[in-house]
């Protein structure tokens, strides 16, 4: 929500603030995926352990996809052509 907010109000005026908070929102994600993973009981064992880590996979997935798509990843073929 903070990062929605966010966008609507500073992606203009603040961009440093905006892209800073943009990138801890990152960590935060995976922060909160161990917090879960190695602290709580209820995702010790069994199907919502295999539930949270395939949610993790798909988020992991979705960043990398969005990464590629807005050129932070590059294909190496492609780069070596131009």
């Amino acid at each position: 929500v903070i990062i929605i907010a966010s966008s609507l109000g500073w992606i203009d005026s603040r961009k440093k603030t905006w892209r800073w908070l943009h990138y801890v929102s990152y960590a935060v994600v995976v922060l909160v995926f161990m917090h879960v993973l190695l602290s709580g009981s209820d995702v010790k064992y069994g199907t919502f352990r295999i539930a949270w880590v395939s949610l993790g996979l798909i988020i992991v997935l979705a960043i990398l996809s969005r990464l590629r798509r807005v050129g932070t990843l590059r294909n190496r073929a492609n780069d070596s052509t131009d």
